[in-house]
Parts: C-alpha cells; structure tokens; sequence
C-alpha cells in the first residue's frame, strides 16, 4: 500500500479549481501547468516531492489564495480511500 498524503495546498487547489468551473486540464492549461503534476499533489502522490517553482506558480495562479507554505510536508494528511 502507498502512502498517499494531501497537503493542504493539495485540498484547496482542488477546490480553486472546482470552484473555478473548469476542468482539471483546462484549468492547468490556462495557468500554465502541469496537468500531471498537478493530479498527482491532488491525489497525494506527491506531497513529499513539490517544488518551490510548483507552489510559488500555484500561488500566482491563484492570486495568491493558496500560499506556497500550504505545500510544505507538515501540512499533509492522510488521503481518504
């Protein structure tokens, strides 16, 4: 079993985006984004491994609703199945 953990840069980028009203992929192409990475921090794959770039582009796409410090380890919770 993986040790899938949410930051809670992770939770609140699923929430930018549905609140937004776009999908996933149109909402990492409007902002420039990885689409991968970016379903990869959601779904908690990648919460021991982002980069300051990522959080800091995150941030900027958010207007600064999702502080890069959301991202840190420390922040990260278990994933619900």
């Amino acid at each position: 079993m993986s040790d899938k953990r949410v930051t809670k840069g992770g939770k609140a980028l699923l929430a930018e985006i549905r609140a937004s009203g776009m999908s996933i992929p149109n909402w990492c192409e409007r902002y420039e984004l990885d689409r991968i990475q970016v379903q990869r921090v959601i779904n908690g794959e990648r919460w021991q491994r982002i980069t300051v770039d990522f959080a800091a582009a995150v941030e900027r796409a958010s207007g600064g609703r999702i502080r890069y410090t959301m991202f840190l380890p420390s922040t990260a919770v278990a994933r619900a199945s």
